[in-house]
């Protein structure tokens, strides 16, 4: 009978433990919501995006900001937290949600990385993960990580409409708003940033494989090794529409991307970019194969006028990157012969180079 009876305990303990995993969910407290497409959790706290990165049953459910997100109050003695926010395991499941923004910010943000891989508000988004409408501004994360992004340490999922106004700094991998671009799709997004890494960096993607970046993009200071200004590696990638603004320094540099390989293509992009470090510096790109598809790209040949390194682009791909003075490029008559869409995609503004519709659009003008 005694035997029995410890079995019975085992298993009611069993039994407990295992309704206690199913109710994970439930039992975090949203401002409203029951996870559904139809009827997101709301979310109004920092607590809640936190929370969310404590239970892994919540990864796949809907979720959207009721205003912005402060997280300056939801920090210990430290003043910052050592993971992501969300989804912050390497070899554990990923956001596979959906999470609309409304346009709203996440502030605060402060992610000390001392080791590993994977550092953003999300660690990583899945291939069925969408973030909608964020913003990350006043937030930072710095360390020796590798795969860091202000919004996504790795991303194979769907990003539209969001964007980072903060530094970010990492051994490897380091992105204005994402790391490791997997098979992803961005749009309609930009960062703002300072980028320094040891190795890899862009302001906006550090690498990106199989994946879309449409119609996005950065300004601001890029430093490291083997980095690009927008970009830093991609295969088979498509990358349209996108222009980065700014400066790099350190070494084997590129103003727009410093590699691209594989079935890439680059199609209507610029880059207006300060180069501080001339050897192994590229005006536009360090390396394109010749299995990489181009056309329509320019770079500022004011801002930058050595053009020396680009003569080792294969042939074939010379003539589809060029370089303009800086009022060629602003006034973008020869970016309009080149078959820019300036009425649906860019915008032409006096005095000042060529920005995307959309930004435009955000900031009410």
């Amino acid at each position: 009978m005694a035997l029995s009876n410890r079995h019975a305990c085992v298993s009611t303990a069993l039994i407990v433990a295992i309704l206690g995993l199913c109710t994970a969910a439930s039992a975090v407290e949203f401002a409203g919501g029951d996870g559904t497409m139809g009827n997101p959790f709301q979310i109004t706290n920092a607590k809640q995006l936190l929370d969310i990165g404590l239970n892994p049953q919540l990864l796949n459910k809907c979720f959207v900001l009721n205003n912005d997100i402060d997280f300056d109050s939801y920090y210990g003695s430290e003043g910052y937290i050592r993971q992501s926010v969300i989804a912050p395991y390497l070899f554990a499941p990923a956001f596979e949600g959906w999470l609309d923004g409304r346009g709203h910010v996440v502030r605060h943000l402060r992610i000390t990385a001392e080791y590993g891989k994977i550092f953003g508000l999300f660690g990583q988004v899945g291939a069925k993960g969408t973030i909608l409408s964020l913003g990350v501004e006043d937030s930072t994360i710095d360390g020796a990580a590798d795969g860091v992004g202000l919004l996504a340490g790795s991303s194979s999922g769907t990003i539209t409409g969001c964007t980072s106004t903060s530094p970010v700094s990492g051994s490897s991998n380091v992105g204005g708003l994402v790391g490791s671009n997997q098979g992803g799709w961005l749009y309609r997004c930009g960062a703002i940033t300072d980028v320094d890494t040891i190795d890899s960096a862009g302001a906006l993607v550090a690498e990106s494989f199989e994946g879309t970046i449409t119609a996005c993009f950065a300004r601001g200071k890029v430093k490291g090794i083997n980095i690009g200004g927008f970009l830093s590696s991609s295969r088979d990638d498509v990358i349209d529409a996108c222009y980065f603004q700014g400066s790099i320094s350190g070494r084997n540099m590129a103003g727009f991307i410093w590699q691209a390989y594989g079935q890439s293509r680059l199609h209507d992009c610029y880059c207006a970019t300060e180069i501080l470090g001339v050897p192994y510096s590229c005006a536009f790109a360090r390396t394109l194969f010749s299995s990489v598809e181009a056309s329509g790209c320019f770079w500022d040949n004011t801002v930058f006028p050595d053009s020396r390194n680009m003569q080792s682009l294969p042939t074939s791909l010379k003539a589809s990157i060029t370089g303009l003075d800086t009022e060629s490029l602003q006034n973008g008559q020869k970016l309009r012969d080149a078959g820019w869409d300036f009425e649906a995609t860019w915008l032409a503004c006096a005095g000042d180079y060529p920005r995307l519709w959309w930004e435009e659009a955000e900031d009410g003008r």
